[in-house]
């Protein structure tokens, strides 16, 4: 319920970043980079994702993570809704709650690099 709360509260927040266009203008501090690849961790609901897409086009590929499930299917309907392709993953999952927090299980994740890498 935790999780839902926050997503449902981060996308208004996020919508509002990419509607006023900071994350364009993150995604521009990208450019003169020239980036082949980016890894987003903490991708949240999704919108800078499309900024990233709108910025620097098809020619980055994006891979996006989060331990939220659902700040990751709220980003896998804004990502449909503006046609971008982006791998987005469920890095983290909560093992149990301790006097702490929670202790999580982080499995493995490949990114396959290409020949030119």
């Amino acid at each position: 319920a935790a999780q839902e709360t926050y997503a449902k509260r981060w996308d208004a927040t996020s919508q509002q970043h990419l509607e006023s266009g900071v994350y364009h203008w993150l995604a521009e501090q990208l450019q003169p980079l020239g980036p082949k690849r980016i890894l987003d961790i903490g991708c949240g609901t999704g919108h800078s994702l499309v900024a990233i897409h709108e910025v620097l086009a098809e020619s980055v590929e994006v891979v996006a993570i989060d331990e939220n499930l659902a700040c990751l299917e709220r980003a896998a309907t804004v990502l449909r809704e503006h046609d971008v392709d982006c791998r987005v993953e469920r890095r983290f999952f909560a093992k149990r709650i301790t006097g702490h927090g929670y202790d999580y299980d982080v499995g493995p994740m490949a990114i396959e690099r290409g020949a030119t890498d």
